[in-house]
């Protein structure tokens, strides 16, 4: 679960440089908010990965799932990313329950790639 407020204003310091930690953040008004953007990998400070990116999804999942306009943005995102070749096509999603709420965790878990 992400706080936009927190996620935005108060970037990680990697190497005396401000870090957004998400490439994109998703609110519950369906929109797509970009963070790093495409071009920089997941924890590209601390090593090259250029195949994964860091999407949050903005609100308190531990006892609701995103809505629907948020779940569909996700999906678009995901398919805008393998299409354009950003990522590949055997996507996999990952989290824990810490980070996606208990209640969105319980369906990623059961998720083989997209399951939107």
């Amino acid at each position: 679960m992400v706080d936009y407020k927190k996620a935005t204003d108060e970037p990680i310091a990697v190497e005396g440089k401000d870090y957004m930690r998400y490439n994109f953040l998703i609110g519950q008004d369906g929109m797509i908010y970009e963070g790093r953007g495409w071009n920089v990998g997941k924890e590209q400070a601390d090593r090259e990965d250029e195949t994964s990116i860091d999407v949050a999804m903005i609100g308190d999942f531990n006892s609701r799932m995103p809505n629907q306009a948020s779940q569909t943005a996700l999906n678009k995102l995901m398919m805008c990313s393998i299409t354009s070749g950003k990522l590949a096509s055997d996507i996999k999603i990952s989290s824990s329950p810490k980070m996606a709420g208990k209640a969105f965790y319980s369906l990623l878990k059961r998720c083989e790639g997209l399951c939107f």
